[in-house]
């Protein structure tokens, strides 16, 4: 399961968790409280969850409601007919309204593959679309059938994004956007990123400016991009309760 955090403190953060959510609830609930760079979140944004448990979005929601705030939420199924016990999606999260949501079909790369995307009214923010904010949720496919490197698959997956992307900065440029999530990119210290890594970045900033381990294995697979916005700290929160860590992004308003 992927997670991710964002905050306005007169600053805006965010973060990412990844994987098996369901055993670990409890776990991520207590690494939640204890951690006010998780507690404090305005935006969360969640990967691997499953869609069908109806008590795993709530879970997420006393995050919120823990601290008297209300949260909306939009989400979508990875799979274009979901069945079956746990129909894995997407969950974007926040205590802000929503004003817009929907979902993305990204190219089939082994599996079916989806990003949700919302525009999120932040009070205080002063972008080229007033308080509106652009955030894109995203999970790429981590293999193809024997592929488990499928490089130009997730590059084409990502391509997507950016394609959808481009549209609102061509209607309201300078508009405000964030992309983050699970990339399953497989960056290391020593190997150079992919290249649709490389891509994103000509467009984005990353939020963590050096390599960082996300995950139990020693890769960088999930990141936090932004544009049009002016990033305060990032990080990444070790917790034990899931294979991927939460990476923090925090922004400032104005």
């Amino acid at each position: 399961m992927g997670l991710g955090n964002v905050r306005m403190e007169r600053a805006l953060r965010r973060n990412t968790v990844l994987n098996k959510i369901g055993r670990a609830l409890p776990s991520l609930a207590r690494s939640f409280d204890k951690r006010a760079q998780l507690r404090d979140c305005d935006i969360l944004a969640l990967q691997e969850v499953c869609l069908a448990d109806k008590g795993q979005i709530p879970y997420f929601e006393k995050i919120f409601r823990k601290r008297n705030l209300e949260p909306q939420h939009y989400c979508a199924t990875e799979h274009p007919t979901p069945s079956g016990r746990c129909q894995k999606g997407l969950v974007l999260m926040s205590h802000h309204p929503i004003r817009e949501a929907n979902q993305l079909r990204l190219p089939k790369v082994g599996v079916h593959r989806v990003a949700v995307w919302a525009d999120i009214s932040i009070p205080g923010l002063s972008g080229a679309r007033g308080p509106l904010l652009r955030v894109y949720n995203i999970h790429l496919s981590n293999r193809d059938g024997r592929n488990w490197r499928p490089v130009k698959g997730r590059h084409s997956q990502l391509e997507a994004v950016l394609q959808h992307y481009r549209k609102l900065e061509a209607l309201v440029p300078g508009a405000p956007v964030i992309i983050l999530g699970d990339f399953n990119s497989i960056g290391t210290v020593v190997r150079r990123q992919e290249t649709g890594i490389n891509m994103i970045k000509r467009d984005f900033d990353s939020a963590l400016t050096k390599f960082r381990q996300t995950m139990v294995l020693p890769y960088m697979t999930d990141w936090i991009f932004y544009r049009n916005l002016q990033i305060r700290s990032a990080g990444v929160s070790h917790i034990a309760s899931s294979d991927h860590f939460p990476v923090v992004a925090t922004f400032a308003l104005g």
